[in-house]
């Protein structure tokens, strides 16, 4: 797998790849991806580990986020980062699934509790929520 310093900027509105750090060890990319529904620019971390691409990456929002998949840590749910990888996923693949769980959130499989539960009892609300915290921490 080759990786650019450059950024690249795909149709589907994500950035990939815009600083790496290398290590003998390990890589870490820093990317952002713009929330179609939010409208933001969120940062994550993306690590490869030394299994990788038989394990999954390890990926985490270093942008603030309001979401009911992902918690206070930056880390996400999302079954292809789990039980559902497989060696075939891209990165790519990665990171359009993360966009489309920015704009699809899932309260009934959260690691966020307590924003589940709002986006549970008053959806419109905790989407309001997601909005000012999307304008506050990852406006471009």
């Amino acid at each position: 797998m080759s990786l650019s310093k450059d950024p690249m900027v795909a149709p589907s509105r994500v950035r990939l790849f815009s600083s790496l750090s290398l290590d003998l060890d390990w890589l870490i990319a820093h990317t952002w991806i713009l929330g179609v529904m939010l409208d933001g620019v969120f940062r994550l971390e993306l690590f490869l580990p030394e299994e990788y691409p038989m394990a999954p990456p390890k990926v985490r929002f270093l942008t603030k986020i309001y979401h009911p998949n992902i918690d206070k840590l930056g880390r996400i749910c999302l079954d292809i980062l789990k039980d559902k990888w497989s060696p075939a996923l891209q990165i790519r693949t990665v990171l359009l699934s993360i966009q489309a769980l920015l704009s699809a959130p899932n309260p009934d499989d959260p690691l966020a509790t307590d924003v589940a539960k709002h986006y549970k009892e008053n959806e419109a609300d905790a989407q309001r929520v997601s909005r000012e915290w999307t304008e506050k921490y990852a406006h471009a």
